[in-house]
Parts: structure tokens; sequence; C-alpha cells
């Protein structure tokens, strides 16, 4: 049997049932890469590339395309195997029960041709024919006519009965002249020709006939008959079987049928040279002729007879009428004649073909079952991750209410169970993030109040500072003034010698004086003692300004622990987000943004430190500048309550002077180093003056700066503030 074209076509056979599923899948791939109009998830997740096409589909489809495909694959290979092992099975079955057949049907055959053959040497050797052939040849006219008569009867007597011979003749005589015959037919033999062979052993060949005016030949034997006595050649007999006798042999061996005409098939006896000595199949194989098939087959035995000279039988896989076939063929005897037998190998894997059409139902029936079986396995799986991504969906649009009821015990339900916790974990996060929040917004209202106030504070000192200022200018232009008077006081003692009245003028100057410099010294107190208290107000507020400070750093330290754990809580959700896949793609974008806000409030924070860390540097400046201003202050007190003394005890020399106009010379002396010291004193007092004056320009300058920082600390509490907003706004979004 030709297992290899069986296996060819169940090769073909499973190759189109893979390429319609392949198509399909081809197809639904396509569908789904038109209908997406997404990123792929492999990039957004990162997985590497040999993931890519998996993910295209959904868990469903894999596992329904999986298994229906692993099915597919087992009961093709089973299928195959089992087709091919069946087929090889019938195939050497076959071929040794054909073998056996040919083999038992050429033993009947051979013993049909001995049987004719034993004819012809019964008759030869038979003493009524030995002798009535040699009395025919020295008798008389009338015993020739008594022998022929014996002869004739004989013949007719031995083949009567023998249905299996035609034609049997006699040539006798001694220029073989004389033949008698036992004929059914009406054919006439070629005696001259006949009489011409010399056939020393028995022949089987064709012999011409005479029939209605026509030379025809069939098949016989041919052979002298020699005498018993003599040795010599005394008669020559043809004997002429039946036609096509030796079918009997085979006629009813049953090898099969072809199912569409329900002929039987062919059996028939060829020579080496492809005539058909015998058929049962006379339309497709005639008897004493020869065709294409026959030919065929003769030259394929005589092939192998050629090579092995002692194989006398076998099976040939050839193709008979454009049809592969199993040729069986056995030698009849040791004669050139082998009896064949033709079976199609259509008819030979019917058997097979009817075992693959049933692997096939079957086959088709298990992977329906299988397929219903699949999607039954798959909807246990994609049924509670389609709810399981429902409710996610409604999570990533803030709704955080929802949890997962799933009571498996498989991996399905821990992802469940594990994105019920996730949940509840980001609803406390969420809850925290919120109290923040609120916190952030409270403290960053408190740090825009203390900022305002520290602003106005700073606008108060700034403004006392510049009136401390102008009161400093306006005691240096006093003092000037001062220091003019006492010059003029001076030319007016040197010249008080010379004129009393000049000196009683300029005593009644030195009176007026008095009073303008008693009011000068007044005025210069008031404006000291201004300047204390200014300078005493200014460090308590910059004291209060510098707590304020510390309680604001306190605050933004707090805070900065807060966007720190938030930071650290938005990593957290991050990677439970990305191991959720593409579900958690809405946690992570929520888990970025708090980052971010916690990143921005904690630069806020670093910024807003960095400010007040500078508002305290230079407070703690403006304290000592404020320290050392008010030591000058004092110091400028202590002169001008000097000073006052110095006056009075000037008026008082004065009266003295107006009193007594003797002393005044005495005076005059103690009055130029009274000057002296007066001027020594004033011009201390003056620069003790420029002294605060630039004091005071440079505390103006701190108390600007501090002005500005205050300002700016102001601006970032309101950023702050409306980061805080933001945050709670973007909270909100969330249902917990």
């Amino acid at each position: 049997m030709n297992t290899n074209n069986i296996g060819l076509k169940s090769k073909s056979f499973f190759a189109k049932f893979t390429s319609i599923f392949s198509s399909s899948a081809n197809k639904l791939f396509k569908r789904k890469m038109i209908d997406g109009g997404k990123k792929s998830p492999d990039k957004v997740s990162g997985l590497s590339g040999r993931f890519v096409f998996l993910r295209r589909f959904k868990i469903k489809t894999r596992l329904i395309a999986s298994f229906v495909l692993l099915l597919i694959a087992v009961i093709s290979v089973t299928g195959i195997f089992s087709y091919n092992s069946s087929t090889e099975t019938i195939d050497d079955k076959v071929k040794r029960y054909s073998l056996q057949v040919m083999d038992q049907t050429g033993v009947v055959l051979e013993n049909k041709i001995n049987r004719m053959e034993e004819y012809i040497n019964d008759i030869g050797l038979d003493r009524n024919i030995q002798n009535a052939v040699l009395k025919y040849n020295t008798g008389s006219a009338f015993d020739q006519y008594e022998q022929v008569k014996i002869i004739t009867e004989y013949l007719m007597t031995k083949f009567v009965d023998a249905d299996d011979v035609d034609y049997c003749a006699i040539i006798h005589g001694e220029d073989f002249s004389q033949v008698q015959v036992f004929n059914r037919g009406q054919a006439e033999l070629d005696e001259e020709k006949a009489a011409k062979t010399d056939a020393q052993r028995l022949q089987w060949s064709y012999m011409d006939f005479v029939q209605s005016g026509k030379t025809v030949s069939y098949y016989g034997i041919l052979q002298n008959v020699k005498g018993v006595t003599s040795g010599g050649v005394i008669a020559k007999m043809v004997l002429i079987p039946k036609t096509n006798y030796l079918a009997s042999g085979f006629e009813g061996l049953d090898i099969g049928k072809d199912q569409e005409t329900n002929k039987i098939f062919p059996v028939f006896v060829v020579d080496s040279e492809g005539t058909i000595l015998a058929s049962r199949n006379t339309e497709s194989y005639a008897v004493d002729s020869s065709n294409d098939n026959s030919k065929l087959i003769a030259g394929e035995i005589k092939k192998i007879a050629a090579a092995d000279s002692k194989n006398k039988s076998g099976n040939l896989d050839i193709s008979v009428s454009d049809a592969d076939s199993l040729v069986t063929y056995s030698r009849i005897g040791n004669k050139d004649w082998y009896v064949v037998s033709v079976i199609p190998y259509e008819y030979l894997n019917s058997a097979a073909n009817e075992l693959r059409t049933k692997i096939i139902f079957i086959g088709f029936i298990c992977i329906i079952a299988a397929f219903l079986l699949c999607l039954f396995i798959a909807r246990s799986v994609s049924k509670p991750l389609s709810k399981l991504v429902a409710i996610m969906k409604k999570a990533k649009m803030g709704d955080l209410t929802n949890h997962v009821k799933d009571n498996g015990k498989d991996e399905i339900a821990d992802v469940c169970n594990n994105y019920n916790d996730m949940i509840s974990n980001i609803c406390l996060l969420i809850q925290k993030v919120k109290e923040s929040s609120l916190h952030v917004f409270s403290s960053a209202d408190k740090i825009a109040t203390a900022s305002e106030q520290t602003y106005s504070v700073s606008e108060q000192v700034s403004q006392s500072i510049q009136e401390m200022a102008m009161g400093s200018t306006d005691q240096a232009s006093e003092i000037n003034d001062s220091v003019a008077d006492i010059s003029k006081l001076s030319e007016g003692i040197a010249f008080v010698e010379e004129n009393v009245a000049k000196v009683i003028s300029i005593a009644s100057r030195i009176s007026g004086l008095n009073e303008n410099a008693a009011s000068t010294i007044n005025e210069l107190n008031l404006k000291s003692a201004q300047v204390s208290d200014t300078t005493n107000k200014v460090y308590t507020n910059i004291n209060d300004l510098s707590n304020s400070m510390k309680e604001i750093q306190k605050i933004l330290k707090m805070q900065n622990t807060i966007s720190e754990q938030t930071n650290l809580l938005a990593l957290n959700a991050s990677i439970e987000a990305a191991r959720a896949g593409d579900a958690g793609k809405g946690f992570a974008v929520v888990a970025s943004e708090v980052s971010k806000l916690a990143e921005k409030s904690k630069e806020f924070n670093r910024v807003i430190n960095g400010i007040i860390s500078s508002i305290g540097h230079k407070t703690d400046d403006t304290v000592g500048e404020v320290l050392k201003s008010n030591e000058v202050v004092n110091e400028q007190i202590n002169a001008v309550k000097g000073t006052e003394k110095l006056f009075d005890t000037v008026f008082g020399s004065m009266e003295e002077v107006l009193a007594n106009i003797g002393i005044t010379e005495k005076s005059v002396a103690d009055i130029m180093k009274s000057k002296d010291n007066v001027l020594e004193s004033i011009e201390n007092i003056s620069a003790v003056a420029q002294e605060s004056a630039a004091a005071t320009e440079q505390i103006t300058a701190s108390t600007q700066e501090q002005i500005t920082a205050a300002e700016e600390l102001s601006n970032q509490a309101k950023d702050l503030k409306e980061l805080a907003e933001a945050l709670n706004t973007e909270i909100t979004k969330f249902r917990i």
C-alpha cells in the first residue's frame, strides 16, 4: 500500500485545517488592530517583545486558542500516527494475502496447464494411436480407413467430456498429409504449416487457423509424436485449449471490486512479452492480445526476474490505468507465464480512509467539546477579570467606594483581594493627604497672616527709623549752630575788655541764646527719648518676628515631613499600579500627580525656609544694629545732659558777668576754657549724631530688606495656600 501518498493527503488535510484557523486568528488580530486605536499594553508596562503579540488578545481568546490548537495538534499527531499505522498494517497484510492467493492460483493454473500437456503425452504414447499411425503408413486403403476411424473415435472419446479443449489434431502419414481432428468449432488448422513445424519438445505457441476465409491464430500445444519402438517421428499433434480456459482457475477469486462500476478487479495470465493468455476481465484485458498495462506489468516483472531469477512472485507498486495499484504476480511453474492481480490502492485504502474519516469526525467532535470546555474555563477567568476591570475603571474616575467580591481560591481571587487591600490603603492615603492638605492650608493661612503683620510692623519700624533719622539730622544741624554761637561767644569774650557795652550786648544775646539753647536741648532730649523708645519697640518687634520665624520653621519642618510621607505613599501607589498593569494605569497617574504635588510642596517649603532663614539672619543683624544704636542714643542723651549742665553753667556765669563786671576778666579765662570744652563736647556730640544718622540709615536699609522679605514670605504663603487648595481640590475628586 502506498503509505507515502496517504501520509501526504493526511498532512495536506491538517495543513488546510490549520491554515483556516490561522487565517481566522489573523483576521481577528487585524480587527483588533483596527478597532483598538490605542497604545499597546506592552508599551505601557515595558514587557519584552516576545510577549507583544500574545498580549494583543484577551485572556479568554488566548485560552481558547491555546487549548484548541493543542487539541488539534494532539488529535492530528494521534490521527496521523493511527492512520499511518493502520495503513501500514493493512498494507503488509494485503500484500501477504495477495501474494499467497497468487501463489495458490499459480499452482491451480499449473495443474490446468499440466492437464493439457498430459493430453498430448497420453495420446502420443497411447498404444492404439501408435499402432493406428504405423498401420496407416504400411496398410492398404481399407486398413488406412480403419485406422483413421480408430484415431477419430479415440479423439472423440477422449475429448467429448473435456470442456476445456476446443481442438485436437493428429497429423500423420508419410508426408504428414493425413489429419484426424476433434473440433468443437468451425476453424480449420493450416495443416501444411503445422506439418512443417518441427516440435521436438512440447511447445506452446500460436498456430494459424482458417475461419470464414480469414486466417486467425489460436494459442495451443504442438509436439512431435515419436514411435515407441522406432523412436522416429511418426506423427504431429496439435491441441488447442478452450479460449481463456485458464480463467476458470481464478474466476471466483474475490479480491474486491470497483464500488462505482461494480466490476471485479482484474486477474489475468500474461507472458513476459505482455501477451494476455487468460483473463476474467476480457473487456479491459482481452485474451490473446496485449495493452499498455500488460506490457508495463510484464516489463516490470522481467526487470525483477533479470535481477533475481529465483524470485517467482512478488508485489509491484505501479500506476495502472492512471490509478496507483498493487500488482501481485506469481510465476506459473517453470513457464514464462505469470498470473497477475491488479488492485487499486483506492480500494485498499478505503478502510483506512474510512478510519481517517472517523478520526476526523471524532477529532472535530473533540474540538467542539474542547472549545465548549475552554469557553467555560475561559469564562471562569474572564468574567471575574471583567468585573475587576469595570471596578478599576470606576476607580480610575475617582470612585473608590467599590470592592470586588470573589470567593474563589485561585490567583484571580488573590488579585481581587489584593486590589481591595490596595483600594483600602489608597483610601487611607487619600484621607491622610486630605488631612495634611487642610493642615497645610491652615498653616499657610497663618504664615500669610504673620507675614502681613511682619510687613506692617516693618513699615512702622521703617517710618519710626526715618523719623529718628530726621531727628538726628536736625540734631546735627542744631549742634552746628551751637558751634557757631560758641565761636561768636568766644569772639565776644575776647573783646569784653575793650567794650563793656559790647559785653552787655553779648550777654543779652547770650541770654537770648539761653532760651534757644534750652529749647534746643529740650527738643534734643525729646528726640533722643523718642529714638530710644522707637529703638526699644524695634528690638521688641524684631524679637517677636524672630520667634514667629521659628514657629514658621517648625511648621515647615512638619510640612516637609508630610511631603516626604506623601511622596513615599505616592511611590508605593505607583508600584502597586505598575503591578496591576493596564488596570492600574489610572492609579499610576494619580500617584504621579500626588508625588509631583508633594515635591512641589517640598520645594516651596525649602524656598520659604530659605527666606525665613535669610530674614532670621537679617533680623539678628538688625537686633545688633539696634542695640548699637541704643547705646549711641544713650551716649547722646548723656551728652545732651552734659551740654544742658554746661549751658546752665555758662548762663550762670553770664549772670555773674552782668552782676559783677569786675569779675568778667577773670571769668573770661574760665569761659575760654569752658568754650574749648564745649567745642570739644559739641564736636563729640556732632560725631555721635553723625554716627547715629549713619546707623539710622543702615537700620532703614535693613528694615527695607525686612519689608521685602516679609512681602516675599507673604507671596510664598499665598502660593502655598493655593497649592494646598489645589491639592484639596484634587483629593475631593476621590470618593472613599
